[in-house]
């Protein structure tokens, strides 16, 4: 009798033990932490481009968001043509431009469809990469990188 209680004595102590190990594992997770996302320990190279897209919003501060190649200018002398070249002319660059995360901070949020513009003495600093996986099951890794 001495004997059973015993396990059922020492079985309880060690499921409390397992949960507040769990517990203490839940707490200390990182909330913010997107999965397939790594940071750079240094702080890595600027990307040649002073202007972004948002096209998907990923967490409240970090969207995947395409470079945007530098608008041809365009003569007055066009007309009508202008409007129609300048969207097209945007189209390209989209599509020519590169993917990439960026990462705000606490205080930034991006929207779908931002266009994000750097002021200049900013650039986009590669801190990392992220890896995430298409809709097609393809694995894509971009840089994630911070406005600095």
């Amino acid at each position: 009798m001495k004997k059973n209680i015993l396990i059922f004595v020492g079985g309880f102590i060690c499921g409390i033990i397992a949960l507040l190990i769990f517990q203490f594992a839940l707490e200390n997770r990182d909330e913010d932490a997107l999965d397939g996302l790594e940071l750079l320990e240094q702080k890595g190279e600027c990307i040649t481009t002073d202007n972004a897209k948002v096209i998907q919003v990923i967490s409240l501060n970090a969207a995947l968001a395409v470079q945007l190649n530098k608008k041809i200018k365009l003569d007055k002398d066009l007309g009508f043509l202008s409007g129609v070249i300048d969207m097209a002319d945007m189209a390209m660059s989209a599509m020519e431009g590169k993917l990439m995360l960026v990462l705000g901070d606490e205080n930034q949020a991006f929207y779908d469809n931002e266009e994000i513009k750097l002021p200049k003495d900013k650039c986009f600093r590669k801190a990392g990469i992220y890896q995430y996986e298409t809709k097609d099951n393809d694995w894509k890794t971009i840089p994630a990188v911070k406005i600095d």
